[in-house]
């Protein structure tokens, strides 16, 4: 029998949160309800202490007692590694490079249960347009080693590759936002320099390693993978379907190019580079032969093989009447895939599900920007030491109502951020 078929696996549950926890002061609609909603991620069965892997996103750390509380909390849990990212002049001690890349840090960080025995970080080059350009935009990566279920100091640990740990990289980031009310190119632009410059980093992080391991990257992209010919999105509140019959594509443009010059195991495609001059021009674009490819997890995870929302989801109620009354009910997901995408729909009106923490032009937004993306390496397939099991990967909304404690009264909030999380598990041999 192989390695792959002798070794005892451990189900490994990653997260990728943003948590929505901006600096003191800073709000979206008068309050954001940051302590209540900490209180309730932190302490709750089926929040933090569900995971063992977490990558945080806006947690900035600019009057650091909210950090704090997470770091012990999560200590007390059994999470006693993490990286945060480089602090920016609101951090102590003071950094004159990262001053000048922006005043707050980057907000991301990463928790481990796991042994972290290699860590870096890259501070982006493009240094995005604000408010982005007040944090220090960066990627974390750490190298987490998964211990062995039972030490077995009888192995013969020179007999080659097979008896060694199971490890795995993981990459954390939040790349350029683009804001509806302003001219977006720039931030585009910026954004798609970011993931050349993450590709990069990782190609030479995987490198410095021989491409042993596999690696996991994660956070919020702003890339929004779905397809939208309104501004609404999916539809609107008078029940307007888009019409999407002209493109059969499900997967946004900016998506495509994400995806494609993420995987290192494909030349860069300079055709999906819209920007004038070119963002690609400079980038080294040759594959690398160590990697076999990278996985969308959630999306391939996803029933439809569609994009989900992670950010400005909505419900889809149809008008009925029953025993004369007239009622509205909300639409399955097979009943939403099947609709008629075009044309108008009197009878259906679109409901968004948050209201309170999101921003005006996000409520009917029906985003899709955080993921985890698995990268696959020869060695790790040939290995079998990490595999990523088929419908691995899920949307974490973290609904108040559906907390394994559930508080009463019940908070102005139906969830603890205005993104969902996004998890994964993965086999790893022990």
């Amino acid at each position: 029998a192989s390695i792959a078929t002798r070794m005892p696996t451990r189900k490994v549950r990653a997260l990728t949160y943003n948590i929505f926890m901006l600096p003191s002061g800073v709000t979206t609609n008068q309050t954001d309800f940051k302590d209540e909603r900490l209180h309730l991620w932190l302490e709750d069965a089926k929040g933090l202490r569900n995971f063992d892997i977490v990558v945080l996103q806006e947690m900035y750390t600019f009057l650091p007692h909210r950090f704090k509380h997470v770091l012990n909390v999560a200590k007390s849990l059994g999470f006693m590694h993490h990286l945060s990212s480089v602090k920016g002049f609101g951090g102590s001690p003071f950094n004159l490079t990262t001053y000048a890349r922006g005043f707050l840090d980057g907000g991301v960080h990463i928790l481990s249960r796991y042994p972290i025995i290699s860590h870096s970080r890259h501070i982006f080059r493009s240094v995005g347009h604000p408010p982005d350009s007040y944090t220090v935009l960066q990627i974390l990566h750490t190298l987490i080693e998964i211990p062995r279920e039972v030490a077995d100091d009888t192995a013969d640990q020179s007999s080659g590759e097979g008896n060694l740990p199971s490890r795995i990289h993981v990459f954390g980031t939040h790349l350029q936002s683009s804001y509806p009310d302003i001219d977006s190119t720039p931030h585009d632009r910026s954004r798609a320099e970011q993931t050349l410059e993450l590709r990069e980093f990782v190609r030479r992080t995987l490198a410095e390693f021989e491409f042993r391991y596999p690696a996991i990257i994660l956070g919020d992209m702003n890339v929004d993978g779905r397809v939208h010919k309104r501004s609404e999105g999916f539809g609107d509140s008078q029940g307007n379907i888009i019409d999407d019959s002209t493109d059969e594509a499900t997967d946004s443009e900016e998506y495509r190019r994400f995806m494609n010059w993420l995987d290192l195991s494909q030349t860069i495609d300079s055709s999906l580079d819209p920007f004038n001059p070119s963002v690609v021009h400079e980038t080294d674009t040759h594959k690398e032969e160590g990697v076999c490819g990278i996985i969308d997890l959630l999306k391939e995870s996803s029933r439809f093989r569609i994009q989900p929302v992670t950010i400005g989801d909505v419900e889809i109620q149809r008008r009925v009447q029953e025993d004369g009354q007239e009622n509205w009910i909300a639409l399955t997901l097979d009943q939403e895939m099947g609709l008629e995408k075009k044309g108008t729909h009197p009878d259906l009106r679109f409901i968004p599900k948050e209201t309170v923490l999101s921003e005006e032009g996000d409520k009917f937004a029906q985003n899709r920007k955080d993921y985890i993306i698995y990268v696959e390496t020869e060695k790790n397939r040939e290995s079998g030491k990490v595999v990523v099991p088929e419908g691995s990967s899920r949307v974490e909304p973290f609904f108040v109502r559906e907390l394994d404690q559930v508080p009463s009264p019940l908070p102005p909030f139906i969830q603890l951020s205005d993104h969902y999380g996004v998890s994964a598990a993965l086999d790893v041999q022990v």
